[in-house]
Order: structure tokens, then sequence, then C-alpha cells
């Protein structure tokens, strides 16, 4: 679950949020830092059973106390966002700037993942009405407002630490932490959209959608936009990206 976005991507985001009813532009307003368990009582634990037994924590950050994760979160995003279906080659200085939004949105947060200090997943998550103008533009035509909508920006884990059930604890989370809120209904996210013949399509990848269906996101007919980033072979390419909504109950 993923959106690239570009250097002018990232500008108008402040000015955009500006401009909309409840939403307090990114990097104007007073921010307390903050570090939480994600159950309250010390760090939460989610176990992952392989070869051997693991333990990893989760940690929920918002506000500049989530500046010390991005560079961490930066990394992970470089090195998995190479991988199909993304393809995605990028430079550190534009994940950085991408992500510290994060730190200055009202309302954002970033869940980290480790395993003995080692980061080995990580969610982010912002209000929509933070995102840039383009993104927003693919929800004009929906039923369903803007303000009430939380946007996932991405569910990432190393390749060791998939398919243990981490991710369905760890959106639980998410979900847990958007409702007590208050003010969202909606949490949504995008994919990127590749047709099955891609030639780069390992013969035994499992599509997102697969994991967005079970957990209760429906993909939103005609609510679509396009993103253009560097591919790995060099090629700069549009890549059609498709939203999913789930309602938080």
């Amino acid at each position: 679950m993923m959106v690239m976005q570009t250097k002018n991507v990232r500008r108008r985001r402040a000015a955009l949020a500006a401009a909309l009813p409840g939403c307090q532009p990114a990097g104007r307003v007073e921010l307390q830092p903050s570090v939480a368990a994600l159950t309250g009582k010390g760090a939460s634990r989610l176990s992952h059973t392989g070869n051997d037994a693991q333990t990893i924590t989760t940690q929920l950050l918002t506000g500049p106390a989530i500046a010390a994760s991005l560079d961490g979160i930066a990394s992970l995003r470089l090195a998995i966002f190479r991988e199909y279906p993304y393809l995605y080659a990028g430079r550190r200085e534009d994940e950085l700037g991408y992500l510290r939004i994060y730190a200055e949105a009202r309302g954002a947060f970033v869940m980290t993942v480790t395993d003995s200090g080692t980061l080995a997943g990580a969610a982010t998550g912002i209000p929509l009405c933070h995102e840039d103008r383009q993104l927003l533009a693919a929800f004009a035509g929906a039923s369903h407002a803007v303000d009430e909508i939380f946007y996932l920006g991405e569910l990432l884990f190393s390749p060791a630490y998939r398919n243990h059930g981490l991710g369905l604890r760890l959106l639980a989370e998410v979900e847990e932490h958007v409702r007590s809120l208050g003010s969202y209904r909606y949490l949504t996210c995008a994919t990127v959209v590749r047709p099955a013949s891609h030639p780069l399509r390992p013969p035994a990848y499992l599509p997102i959608d697969r994991f967005l269906a079970r957990t209760g996101f429906a993909a939103l007919a005609g609510v679509t936009t396009s993103f253009t980033w560097l591919e790995i072979d060099g090629v700069k390419r549009d890549h059609p990206m498709q939203f999913w909504l789930k309602a938080l109950r």
C-alpha cells in the first residue's frame, strides 16, 4: 500500500490542507511529541514464530517524536519498493522529504515494528485532507466526505517477517488507533495496478488485493489516480493507482 509522490506534490500538501475545512496546515501547528505503547501497558508484543520463536515490539509515534524514525523507514521503503509490483528506484532525500509530513501534520502517525532493536516493519497514516491535490482529486466524485477518511500510506514488512500474520495484527492496531481519534469513519489506501502478464511479476506473487479483501477493504470503482516514478531499469513511467476503502465500525 503506497503512493509515490513527486517533489511538487509534497510542496502542495501544506497549502492544500490550509484550504480544507477541518484541516490544520502541516508545519503550522504546534504538535506535542508522543511515544506510546499500542496496548497502553508498555510496548505491544506481536509474536512471530518461524524457525526460532521471536517476539517483536510495536510502537506508536506522533508529532515530533516521529522524526527519529524517519531514516529507518526511508531505508525500509527504498528496499521494499524495489520489489514487484513497485519496481521503484528511489532516492533517500526524496523519501525523507515525503516522510517528513508525518511528523508535521496534525493527526498523522507512524507505527514501527522492531525485533531486538532492528526495524522489521512499519505503518504510516495521515488524515486524507492533508494529502496532495492530485490524490484528493480522485475522491471528487466519491460519496464519502474527505474529512471523514484516514489515509494509510503504507504497511510494510521486511521479507523475513511476512506471511506470519503480522500484517493482520499491525493493521488491527492501526484501525484501533484511528478509531480512537474519534473523527474518522473510513480508512483508505492505494495500490499500484500492474497487468498479470508483466514480465517482472514473480511466479509466486500474491497481489495485495487478497489481503485487503480479507481485511474488509473494497476497491472504489472509478476512484483512481496516476503517479510517475523512476523504475529500477532507469525509465520513468506512469503508474495507475487504485483506491480502497474500509468502514471503521
